[in-house]
């Protein structure tokens, strides 16, 4: 039987989320973890400290004009300066999308992302207790592909 999801409204952290998604037997799938360039990871931070502040809002279909109402992609591909929020059509959600960017990641990264093995990461933040298929870089294809616009 699922289980509901918390009341409208409530924002739950991630271990909280994959907690409820497990819970409804969902799916998650996890790429990477990537090396990304520390302004990269600085943008990263400014844009999960409005995430954490409570002023974003979740949308299931959001706009590029507004930070403060994202969807799960607009959120990542948020920080991004290059990519953003424009970058991604409505046509690309769920599985599709994360791929799309993670192929985009490959391809513009200034890192050789096959030569990094950054696992260790997975159960370093207790990610590793929970059900979630891990694509890492050496299984994404650099080029983009056919696969990042299907459905899955």
């Amino acid at each position: 039987m699922l289980r509901p999801w918390p009341e409208p409204g409530i924002n739950l952290d991630l271990y909280q989320t994959l907690k409820v998604v497990g819970d409804n037997g969902e799916s998650v799938t996890m790429w990477g973890p990537f090396v990304v360039h520390p302004a990269l990871f600085h943008r990263s931070l400014m844009i999960t400290q409005v995430l954490d502040s409570g002023a974003a809002r979740y949308r299931a279909i959001s706009t590029a004009r507004n930070i403060l109402i994202s969807d799960c992609i607009h959120a990542v591909a948020a920080m991004d300066p290059v990519f953003g929020r424009r970058h991604y059509p409505l046509i690309r959600i769920g599985k599709p999308a994360s791929r799309y960017i993670a192929h985009e990641l490959m391809q513009r990264s200034l890192f050789d992302q096959y030569a990094y093995d950054n696992s260790w990461l997975i159960p370093r933040l207790g990610l590793s207790s929970y059900p979630i298929e891990v694509v890492p870089p050496q299984a994404i294809a650099k080029a983009p592909c056919g696969l990042c616009k299907q459905s899955d």
